[in-house]
């Protein structure tokens, strides 16, 4: 997959516009270590939104021109019929939502299931919009379920991240405890 960057530049312009006239006005009175954490969320958005729907300002006069043809809803038929790198592709869309699992626990107090459920959602939509916005696009049911694999996986990982982080800090304050016993 080629990505053309020039396409994307009014996409880019609008979400960096975004982020400093919006989002960081809002997040700068924030403790540093939160800025960084939301402002990692916001930009992983971005390179999700760049490699999944981008670009999009210069489609929208075509959006309402139709719905792509190109909409696969036989899971894993790529699998079964062995048609182009079916397993790159799921490890590439596994992958891509590992981090939205992931950051989203860090960024809210959401239980894992609800940020798994924001996962499955958000793959759907981004399903949903890829023939809208490009006839090149194909929308697969598949990628919907990769995509929530990787959310859950990124949901697990922060759970060992909250695990072994809360053990560090467990051992840090003992250890600096055990200088004033």
């Amino acid at each position: 997959m080629q990505i053309q960057i020039l396409p994307m530049l009014p996409d880019f312009i609008a979400l960096g516009c975004l982020y400093y006239f919006v989002f960081l006005q809002r997040w700068k009175q924030l403790p540093k270590k939160k800025l960084i954490w939301y402002s990692a969320l916001y930009l992983y958005i971005c390179v999700m939104m760049m490699l999944t729907l981008m670009p999009i300002i210069i489609h929208i006069p075509n959006i309402f021109s139709g719905f792509s043809s190109k909409t696969n809803f036989y899971p894993f038929i790529d699998w079964q019929l062995q048609r182009g790198d079916y397993l790159t592709e799921s490890l590439l869309n596994i992958s891509l939502f590992i981090p939205f699992g992931f950051l989203i626990r860090q960024n809210t107090t959401l239980k894992p299931w609800q940020v798994i459920l924001i996962g499955l959602f958000s793959s759907i939509g981004i399903e949903v919009l890829q023939p809208l916005l490009s006839f090149d696009r194909v929308s697969d049911v598949s990628d919907v379920i990769t995509n929530t694999i990787g959310t859950c996986i990124g949901v697990y990982l922060y759970h060992q991240y909250l695990k072994r982080y809360s053990k560090l800090s467990n051992k840090k304050t003992s250890e600096s405890l055990s200088y004033f016993v």
